[in-house]
């Protein structure tokens, strides 16, 4: 490698002509290029103006212009490869924020020897400072010896035959490029830089080598050797090169700069503009990792947080959970940072963005189940992708509340977490891993498991933008349409007459898009939201862009006039698209699904496959959806798919054509002498196994439903039919009707036309169908008790109204019972958050399991809750008078202002509970756990606490009048104010606890344990109590 030395003499002597002034140089790149002797020592990175840019190129010429002949092949490799390398490395610290900010910060060993040299003119520095000067100057000259060493080795390279092919077709691990790489990793020790992280920016670094080397062959001449072997070394190994893989996921999946039509398409929105033309920072509350707001903390810029969480190394073992209200953005925030992570941090950092939606295996592993989703060469063809020492990656998981039918329905989700909590603390541990993890969702599909989080998360969640976020917003709108049309929305926006409603949905960037673009079209006024509830108002504006899609959009479109499709057409196409969404519990929708469900309809297959032939190259975009065509498995022909913009247009759509299918059951036939039902119960029961067999019906969903019900003019009928005829079949799919009917079996014959689109099985289609008609039966029992007229005659009662002929005490035990068949929180995840009012009266659901329900002011007296789990239950309000609850388990269970006299609560683990100003009268709690539980203000007159446990339990201001507390444990117990009065405390263990003006009127304290004098005499009137005689003695002395 003579060349390298004969390089200084050039760059002496071209100085002006090589370095480019117009970016100044990196410390780093300066430095190095001292080392190998390229620069003079006595200039230094901040008087100097240099850059690389182009270094290569122009050192090739500037040498070939100095000997005055081709320069053969050796010779090439030898000036290219090392200005190539040095090259790379500076682009790569001025791309690199990160490395970039490392870099300058530092005080690098060429800067310290200066110093040190400088200060041997002063003699009178103290022995200490000059002996510590001299142990920094050793370790620098032995660093630099090293250093020296290093560039004598790759001065010392003698290229041959071999070694050039080596060069040319594996640089990184040729012989002079792990000179080169050594070289680098040695400088980088300075920066204090683990090994992992060197050996990703020197093995990214060989690689943009090679990437510039071939750069410069394409423009070398044709019979130029070095060129066609590169070019053929090049396709050889390129489809298998980890790095070539991982740039090229970037650019097609990561990069907004990618000019491929379909890629183009996903970062337009609603296809009027492009996300970053509109997108605003979001900002952030922090919460705790139960999901509770911290208190007293300032809210936060989104993107800020994430960056200090990523590049914080405290952080390592934490991985970061953003939680989202639907419509507040987080999804278009993900695709952002992934796109500022690639510009500048990849290759320290590499984003990875998968959408939970796409996730259908999940593995014990969690490395197989990120394999499974990615998909890419990286990936799939090397098991050792997660632990390569030359990659890093920051894995972005989208829309934990979108996974998959079947993945949501056997508890994936908590696994999974829990999966990654563990991964995250070993990626801490192991340095060979160091990979990072994002994950966001709706906080709803966290219900039931919020108690089985990882405790290595950070947690926040967004929250709606403020006026200075909508300012910006609407700078980008004035900027897109102009500004008198901007002008007259913030006008609008901002004005006296703009009902509240809708200043509050401008607070969510979905909307506040969907507001500007109607109200740009003249589609939109203040009197259309007047006197309206906040869902019908959101349903008004979804209805008011689909119906400007279908008239507008379609009727100038090349597509509706090559195609032929009429606005009815495009309108079933759509709907039934949304409910295919709906019904997989994904986004995508293929064409397939959709011509499964218009079976018969012979004209729209047609239309859809026309559509498919148009689609293939140049992908259809709305408001809504976008068309477009990709291969399922490699080596198949293109399939045509509709994709949804957002969850919110494909729910919105599927619960039209939902609700087109409730009308029609209630209509009657009035040409029958019976007013018979159009569709009778035998083809109703048909259409409700076709309709509802997926895995449960969201409340967002159930609430668009019973909102377009309520536009019907004849409401009240609709709802009083459509109630009782959803009854009937619930009874009958309680009773087994349906799942052991023979020959024409309805779940079978669902199960069997959806086999081939899903792996749901016959217990799933018939377990699902009857939850989701639960769930309709909730809602419209939840909208009748807000109509006088309908509240006394559509009343709920999933075990049948007590004492009537249809009440079953075990219904409701045996139907949780039966669905938790496909995993234990089936029917807690699907309806836990439904049953809040309501009517179990009498119902027995002892020993279930109900972890998170939700059944605050249900009407629950009666029932018995024996053995029950109601773990974090949420009781608070309720009616639990004369309930059966001993034995169960209602730790952190929320029981504030209950009503549980004379309740059975013997043995039940109430520790951590809330029983703030619930009433526990005549209740009996013996045996009772109450560790830490808040009874601040019960009301306990009367109560059985013997052999109880209420260590730490808060009991201030509560009343224990008359109470039985033989040989109850009240260590560190806090009985501030409480009233004693007449309860017997025989045989009990008062250690620290606190009896602050506690009323201990005829308390019985004889044979009480750990009480002090001081303890007594804090409480009032606590000379009116009766004590053993030997403390008598005591207090009273």
């Amino acid at each position: 490698m003579s060349k390298i030395k004969q390089l200084q003499e050039l760059f002496e002597h071209e100085l002006g002509n090589i370095f480019d002034s117009r970016t100044k140089l990196s410390k780093a790149s300066f430095e190095l290029a001292i080392y190998l002797g390229w620069l003079n020592s006595s200039l230094t990175s901040t008087t100097v103006e240099l850059s690389f840019l182009g270094l290569t190129e122009k050192g090739l010429k500037l040498y070939q212009n100095k000997i005055q002949k081709e320069l053969d092949l050796v010779e090439w490799i030898e000036i290219a490869f090392p200005l190539a390398y040095l090259e790379s490395f500076e682009l790569l610290v001025q791309r690199n924020d990160w490395l970039r900010r490392k870099v300058s910060a530092m005080v690098s060993y060429q800067e310290m020897f200066k110093k040190y040299e400088r200060l041997k003119a002063f003699l009178e520095i103290s022995k200490t400072t000059n002996q510590w000067r001299e142990e920094t100057k050793e370790k620098i000259r032995l660093w630099q010896e090293r250093i020296n060493n290093t560039v004598k080795q790759l001065e010392a390279i003698e290229l041959n035959q071999e070694l050039v092919q080596e060069t040319i077709t594996n640089f990184q691990e040729s012989l002079l490029g792990r000179a080169l790489n050594n070289l680098l990793s040695i400088y980088l020790e300075q920066i204090k830089l683990d090994t992992h992280t060197i050996s990703i920016i020197t093995g990214w670094v060989a690689w943009e080598t090679k990437k510039l080397i071939e750069s410069l062959l394409l423009h070398k001449e044709e019979n130029f050797v070095l060129s066609r072997l590169c070019i053929a070394a090049t396709q050889a190994i390129k489809t298998n090169q980890k790095f070539y893989s991982i740039e090229s996921y970037l650019v097609q999946q990561i990069s907004i700069h990618n000019n491929a039509s379909l890629n183009q398409k996903k970062w337009h929105v609603f296809n009027e503009f492009t996300i970053p033309d509109i997108y605003v920072p979001l900002k952030c509350q922090l919460l705790n990792s139960n999901g509770k707001e911290r208190q007293h903390l300032q809210i936060l810029d989104l993107e800020t947080w994430v960056k200090e969480q990523l590049t914080n190394p405290l952080k390592n073992g934490r991985f970061m959970l953003i939680q989202s209200e639907p419509g507040l953005g987080k999804s278009i925030f993900c695709r952002m940072f992934a796109n500022w992570v690639q510009q500048h941090l990849h290759p320290i950092w590499t984003p990875i963005l998968i959408r939970f939606s796409d996730i259908n295996t999940f593995d014990t592993k969690i490395e197989n189940t990120l394999r499974a989703a990615i998909k890419e060469d990286f990936a799939q063809n090397n098991d050792d992708w997660l632990t390569d020492l030359n990659t890093r990656f920051l894995f972005i998981l989208d829309g934990f509340d979108e996974l998959s039918l079947e993945s949501r329905n056997s508890g994936n989700l908590k696994k999974f977490l829990q999966q990654l909590g563990t991964y995250q603390e070993e990626c801490q541990k192991n340095s060979n891993l160091g990979h990072r993890f994002l994950i966001t969702g709706r906080q709803l599909a966290l219900h039931g498991i919020e108690q089985f989080m990882p405790c290595n998360l950070e947690r926040v969640k967004i929250i709606r933008m403020d006026n200075q976020l909508q300012q910006k917003w609407l700078r980008q709108w004035d900027n897109l349409v102009g500004y008198e049309v901007a002008q007259k929305f913030q006008g609008f926006l901002q004005g006296e007459n703009c009902p509240k409603l809708i200043q509050k949905f401008a607070q969510e960037p979905l909307l506040l898009s969907l507001l500007a673009i109607i109200h740009r079209d003249g589609k939109f006024n203040a009197q259309m939201f007047a006197g309206i509830s906040e869902f019908r108002a959101k349903i008004l504006i979804y209805q008011t862009i689909f119906n400007f899609v279908l008239t507008k959009h379609y009727l100038e479109d090349f597509y509706y006039t090559t195609i032929k499709f009429g606005i009815d057409d495009w309108r079933r196409v759509l709907i039934e698209a949304g409910l295919c969404s709906i019904q997989s519990g994904r986004g995508l929708v293929s064409f397939k699904m959709i011509e499964q469900r218009l079976q018969g309809d012979v004209r729209i297959q047609k239309l859809l496959e026309k559509l498919s032939n148009h689609i293939q190259d140049n992908p259809l975009q709305n408001t809504l959806v976008v068309f477009y065509t990709q291969s399922a498995q490699l080596d198949e022909i293109n399939e045509g798919y509709v994709e949804f913009f957002h969850r919110s247009f494909g729910d919105f759509l599927g619960a039209l054509r939902l609700v087109e299918s409730l009308r029609k059951w209630t209509q009657v036939n009035i040409y029958s002498r019976h007013k018979e039902f159009i569709i009778n119960d035998e083809k109703l029961a048909e259409e409700i196994y076709d309709l509802l067999y997926y895995g449960g019906l969201t409340l967002e969903i159930a609430e668009y439903l019973i909102n377009l019900l309520d536009y019907d003019h004849h409401r009240a009928n609709l709802i009083k039919h459509l109630f009782q005829r959803l009854e009937r079949f619930y009874i009958d799919w309680c009773n087994g009707k349906f799942i052991n009917a023979y020959p024409k079996n309805l779940p079978q014959n669902k199960m069997s036309q959806i086999k081939t689109a899903s792996s749901i099985g016959l217990r799933e289609v018939d377990i699902y169908t009857g939850l989701n008609v639960m769930i309709l039966l909730s809602a419209l029992y939840r909208y009748a008790q807000t109509h006088d007229n309908l509240k006394d005659e559509i009343i709920f009662y999933p075990c049948g109204q007590n004492n009537s002929e249809n009440f079953k005490t075990e219904r409701l035990i045996c139907i949780i019972n039966y669905t938790n068949s496909i995993n234990l929180y089936t029917f807690l995840d699907t309806l836990g958050f439904l049953l809040s009012n309501a009517k179990l009266n009498g119902a027995n659901l002892s020993g279930a399991n109900l972890i998170g329900v939700k059944l605050s002011d249900a009407s629950l007296s009666g029932v018995n809750f024996s053995n029950a789990n109601l773990s974090y239950a949420d009781l608070s309000g309720t009616d639990l008078s004369a309930t059966n609850l001993s034995n169960a388990n209602l730790d952190h269970a929320n029981l504030n202002h209950a009503n549980l006299e004379d309740a059975n609560l013997s043995n039940t683990n109430l520790s951590d509970a809330n029983l703030s100003n619930a009433n526990l009268s005549n209740a009996k709690l013996n045996y009772a756990n109450l560790c830490d539980a808040n009874l601040c203000n019960a009301n306990l007159d009367g109560a059985n606490l013997n052999h109880a446990k209420l260590i730490y339990a808060d009991l201030r201001n509560a009343n224990l009048y008359n109470a039985r507390c033989y040989e109850v444990n009240f260590s560190g117990a806090n009985l501030c104010g409480a009233t004693l009065t007449n309860v017997r405390l025989k045989g009990s263990n008062l250690h620290n606890a606190d009896l602050t003006r506690a009323d201990l009127t005829n308390a019985n304290l004889i044979n009480v344990h750990n009480i002090t004098v001081y303890q007594v005499k804090t409480a009032n009137n606590w000379n009116k109590a009766e004590y053993s005689p030997d403390f008598s003695l005591i207090i009273f002395k």
